[in-house]
């Protein structure tokens, strides 16, 4: 999944993490433009629910071979 650093650090702290922290966490990850280039499928998680749900099914649907 793929969201907005911002986000990502937003998400973290709500879970109790500090600012710093979560940032030093994401700093010493691969960049997400990277992980997302090596990926099979990259679902962004910075939209609506819906949005979301949508790139769900497509991925599943591609992982069943289009049925």
């Amino acid at each position: 999944t793929v969201c907005p650093p911002e986000m990502q650090i937003a998400r973290l702290v709500e879970r109790g993490m500090a600012p710093i922290e979560a940032r030093q966490r994401l700093d010493a990850q691969m960049p997400t433009a990277e992980k997302a280039a090596r990926a099979d499928f990259v679902i962004r998680t910075d939209g609506s629910f819906e949005e979301t749900d949508k790139q769900i099914d497509e991925v599943y649907r591609k992982l069943l071979g289009g049925r």
